[in-house]
């Protein structure tokens, strides 16, 4: 703490060594950030406002916090019991991870309050499992192309490092920021320090939530320079109309509702006082994580085959980047054709906004390339296509797009999310089976692996090489997963096999490479190093991250020793 004038210097030294920090001053609206600079150890002091470190309105001024007591005892951050609270993630396994707290927490953070206890309580609706689960699935429509987890699982998040976490404390004990639907100090990623969300309603809530981690990863507000709009509230009608996540969608006055469709932005609309590339801040190294891998082949060489039972179509998709395409590919027997693209829709019971972020185009191509026939709407998000087809093979194209412009819907630019495929094909006679992924490269020391099989009709499977096992019968029908153990691969060589399945005429493969193992060339230490004759060189390779290459060379009698190395790595002397 300053005194005269009171203050407060905070920070936060991150898992890469560097110092985040923030200077705030009582009663005034300046303040200053303390950052490391990138290439050494010296801070910048940098001038700036309250309203760019924190999620408050341009021209807040500063008001400290009680100070806690540092000689009473404080409860560390913990949540309160609740039941019925549904464990989701919409990235299992991701490195970093979003968490949606829902059920209470105690928050001692130097950050909020002055490191006074706030005993947050309970979301009123926490018991509710429908509205949780509403809730994360809009959130995550919003997180959908990047590679982040997000969930309401406490035990995923407490086991992911402090670096690669947020934590969103969702409640309606708004003390961190008074009066305010939420808060969050911007570039707070993964330094551990919570951002909250104080707005209730299912849409409310979950937009906050958005909002409020994209101050985390270092967006500002979308507002316009017009009247002082600090935040955007979004413009349009209907299933089109749009705003920014880092506006305030639910504030809209010039609309009797919500808007339907909210995303990242940069700027398009008129009069927007923030240009700012939201997708590629968030996606940036300073965050750690990026975007999702492809999960649909993106050409018409790669496409994925659509998944049927019978005639009917199931599948689904993200569209990760507006450069994304995901193809499909089907085999019909002719007749009328459906194929319905349906972006996300809640369903639910407390707003109409479906939730989606993503508005489809979609092409029908034919075999030799040619494009049969394009759908792209103009007043709705999902879109479909019913005409005759012949028999032969086909197939469809799925990308994000735009409705309207930026000032009367929105562009391409964030057009990004989840998406469904159903429908129905004639197939009489055409027997299906895909596998997915159709290759897989996996590590020297093996291990045990499994990929997804789509089929209408009963199928069998042979292998290439004896260091591929699997227990899986033959034959078998529908959609299975198959799971097939590597055995060790003793060499440096890399070595591939091959996994076929087969129905009918029809063979799909499923290719394997494995890594060749890591041989040391030197020993690691002075006990086991190589020795070096006089008068004579030799080389090596540092194989793996931390490897150390020892050398020894024995000296005879008394004299000038002079060694000459070269190559990329450092050389030391012991």
């Amino acid at each position: 703490d300053i005194a005269e004038p009171a203050g407060r210097f905070q920070g936060t030294f991150m898992s890469s060594g560097k110092l985040r920090a923030e200077f705030f001053i009582e009663g005034q609206a300046i303040a200053f950030a303390v950052n490391s600079l990138p290439d050494d150890d010296r801070w910048a002091l940098v001038e700036t406002v309250v309203s760019a470190l924190l999620c408050r309105p341009p021209g807040t001024v500063y008001t400290k916090a009680e100070k806690a007591d540092p000689t009473q005892p404080q409860p560390a951050d913990e949540n309160l019991p609740q039941s019925a609270l549904p464990i989701l993630n919409s990235v299992p396994g991701a490195a970093y991870v979003l968490y949606c707290d829902f059920d209470g927490e105690t928050v001692t953070h130097p950050k909020w309050n002055g490191g006074v206890l706030i005993n947050a309580a309970p979301h009123p609706d926490a018991n509710n499992a429908t509205f949780v689960a509403n809730v994360w699935k809009r959130v995550s429509e919003d997180f959908a192309p990047f590679a982040i987890n997000v969930t309401t699982d406490r035990s995923v998040f407490n086991a992911t490092p402090t670096f690669r976490r947020v934590h969103c404390i969702i409640t309606p004990t708004d003390i961190a920021a008074p009066g305010s639907g939420g808060v969050a100090y911007l570039n707070s990623f993964g330094d551990g320090t919570p951002c909250w969300t104080f707005n209730q309603s299912e849409y409310g809530c979950a937009e906050t939530i958005s909002h409020e981690v994209g101050h985390t990863l270092g967006l500002g507000h979308d507002g316009r320079n017009i009247n002082g709009d600090a935040y955007y509230g979004g413009h349009g009608s209907g299933a089109v109309s749009w705003a920014p996540i880092m506006g305030a969608p639910w504030s809209d006055e010039s609309s009797a509702s919500d808007e339907d469709v909210t995303q990242w932005s940069r700027g398009e609309y008129a009069n927007a006082n923030n240009t700012q590339d939201d997708l590629a801040i968030i996606a940036g190294t300073s965050n750690g994580f990026g975007y999702r891998a492809d999960d649909i082949g993106g050409t018409q060489a790669a496409a994925s085959p659509l998944k049927f039972t019978g005639s009917a179509v199931s599948d689904a998709g993200i569209i990760e980047r507006s450069t994304d395409f995901d193809w499909f590919s089907f085999t019909t027997s002719g007749g009328s054709v459906t194929l319905n693209v349906n972006t996300v829709n809640i369903n639910s019971t407390q707003t109409p906004q479906p939730g989606a972020n993503l508005a489809v185009t979609l092409q029908l191509v034919n075999s030799s390339g040619t494009v049969l026939q394009t759908v792209n709407p103009t007043s709705t998000l999902s879109a479909s296509i019913a005409t005759n087809l012949t028999a032969g093979s086909y197939f469809l194209k799925i990308n994000g797009a735009a409705r309207g412009t930026g000032s009367t819907g929105f562009t391409t630019y964030a057009s990004l999310g989840q998406y469904t495929v159903t429908g129905s094909v004639p197939r009489t006679g055409v027997a299906t089976l895909a596998v997915s992924p159709t290759n897989r490269t996996v590590p020297a020391q093996g291990g045990a692996f499994e990929f997804s099989v789509n089929s209408d009709t009963s199928w069998s499977w042979g292998k290439d090489s004896a260091w591929v096992t699997s227990g899986e019968t033959t034959p078998q029908t529908g959609i299975q997963t198959f799971s097939y153990t590597i055995g060790a691969n003793p060499g440096a060589t890399p070595r591939t096999a091959t996994i076929t399945l087969t129905a009918g005429g029809v063979s799909v493969t499923h290719q394997i490479e494995q890594q060749g193992s890591v041989i040391d060339d030197h020993g690691n230490s002075t006990a086991n190093a190589t020795l070096v004759a006089a008068n004579s060189s030799t080389a090596g390779n540092i194989e793996t991250a931390g490897d150390q290459d020892f050398f020894r060379i024995e000296i005879a009698s008394t004299g000038i020793l002079m060694v000459e190395t070269s190559g990329s790595t450092d050389t030391y002397g012991y």
